[in-house]
């Protein structure tokens, strides 16, 4: 129900990747088993680069979220952004695990109206207040 969101997943500390594919498409056929040094993703140092940072203590940031810079989505070849919110999950007597849950979104389909305003409806005049 919303055409924008292309792909959702997590991401682990303990390098699993959990997560769903606009499209019915399936990951495994798409994807090598790569094992990458996590603090080389931007949004990864963001959160848990900073040298306080360890499970159960505050993130290296306190921003909600990280908006990456555009880029191509690899299943859809479409323009994406990609934000992502930390979490942290204590799983029982192992100690905690953490990571990121990401959504991919397509920029063309979320920023429709605002790229393309007069698709839609043709104004013939137009009011802007900077009052509040």
């Amino acid at each position: 129900s919303y055409p924008e969101v292309i792909n959702i997943y997590t991401i682990w500390n303990d390098y699993r990747l959990i997560g769903m594919v606009a499209d019915n498409k399936l990951l495994p056929a798409r994807l090598a088993p790569i094992k990458v040094d996590l603090m080389t993703l931007p949004a990864w140092y963001h959160y848990f680069g900073c040298a306080s940072f360890a499970p159960g203590r505050p993130f290296c940031s306190a921003d909600e979220a990280f908006v990456s810079d555009i880029g191509i989505d690899s299943f859809s070849m479409r323009k994406t952004i990609v934000m992502s919110f930390p979490f942290i999950h204590q799983s029982g007597r192992s100690g905690y695990k953490y990571g990121l849950l990401s959504i991919d979104i397509a920029v063309d389909e979320a920023f429709r109206d605002v790229l393309h305003p007069f698709d839609a409806v043709n104004p013939t005049r137009t009011d802007i207040s900077f009052e509040a």
